[in-house]
């Protein structure tokens, strides 16, 4: 009954469906892990790097569904950061068939945690209209120079329009294959975590109107 079952499951699979050949050919049994640096830049954050990593599970090749899917699980992990205080990782995990069902479900997450979030006061149109008539160079130049402080030392300005941002979102998504693998029908849901914070009372190293570099509090 079982083995009948399973052959049903494959006769209905549509032809189209079949990995090519050439793609069989050098499809390979079991585990396959493979990992890799990744480098990046970012005109916010600056360069960045990282690592990632994947592991497939591929089966054996007496399975009825190895000419039919690209694997049985896959994982997929990265994480890195970037120059300006920006760290960040990626998860993500496929299911193509739960057993010799055809349902299939996808986990994914992503997490970042950065001092690059970015805001101009009331809306981009606000700010643009402000600095119609001015230099916004100039205007980054005040904003990065050391103000001296009424009992000593130094404050800046220089991350005004920038806060630290915490951010976890999790995907989960079921499919229903049907039609022999052609037609999908897909039911997600998404989770989102969200932590705002000013950078006020936070040090930088910025440039005194004498030139002299110093030590300054975000005000």
């Amino acid at each position: 009954m079982v083995g009948w079952l399973v052959w049903l499951q494959v006769v209905s699979l549509d032809p189209r469906k079949r990995l090519p050949d050439y793609e069989l050919s050098r499809k390979r049994e079991g585990w396959v892990a493979v990992g890799y640096p990744v480098v990046g830049y970012d005109a916010l954050r600056g360069w960045g790097g990282g690592l990632a990593a994947s592991t497939a599970y591929n089966g054996s090749r007496q399975d009825s569904l190895f000419a039919y899917q690209p694997y049985k699980h896959y994982w997929f992990f990265q994480g890195g950061f970037f120059q300006r205080e920006s760290r960040y990782a990626r998860f993500f995990w496929d299911i193509p068939r739960i057993g010799k069902q055809p349902y299939r479900v996808t986990l994914r997450a992503d997490y970042r945690d950065e001092n690059s979030g970015q805001f101009w006061d009331i809306g981009q149109r606000s700010f643009q209209r402000r600095l119609s008539s001015a230099n916004i160079q100039h205007y980054d130049r005040q904003l990065a120079q050391a103000i001296p402080q009424a009992g000593g030392g130094w404050e800046t300005d220089i991350m005004r329009h920038q806060f630290h941002i915490s951010r976890l979102q999790v995907w989960i998504t079921g499919e229903k294959v049907s039609h022999g693998g052609i037609l999908r029908l897909i039911l997600g849901s998404r989770w989102l975590w969200e932590s705002i914070a000013s950078l006020q009372g936070r040090s930088y190293s910025v440039f005194a109107p004498d030139g002299q570099k110093v030590k300054a509090q975000q005000r």
